[in-house]
């Protein structure tokens, strides 16, 4: 059975919501992260332990930053980061925790 995602968006992401919830079967919840109006990246939230974003380093609070040096500050480059981290095998995610930068080479890819 595939389980949805669910984010919190607004309006003028729910294309975005509706790509997470076709790329992958596991659950947690994206929100954008606005600073002065304008799109920095997402937050991801409740990440369940054993889900495949889980086992491959995301927490729950983490920001990505950007994906494949790509920075999150457009719905388009929101939507592009979604689909390489669901279809590309080898993504580099800069992300923040806490106060830390931090590099993950990653995949959310899930084998058929």
């Amino acid at each position: 059975m595939k389980r949805k995602i669910i984010a919190l968006i607004t309006s003028s992401y729910l294309s975005i919501g509706a790509a997470f919830a076709q790329s992958t079967n596991q659950d947690f919840m994206a929100e954008p992260n606005m600073v002065g109006g304008k799109l920095r990246g997402f937050y991801l939230k409740k990440i369940e332990d054993r889900s495949v974003a889980f086992s491959r380093g995301f927490r729950n609070g983490d920001l990505i930053l950007s994906v494949n040096g790509k920075s999150i500050t457009t719905t388009e480059a929101m939507g592009e980061a979604s689909k390489d981290l669901f279809t590309q095998k080898d993504n580099e995610v800069r992300i923040k925790r806490g106060n830390k930068e931090i590099i993950l080479n990653i995949s959310l890819a899930t084998e058929e």
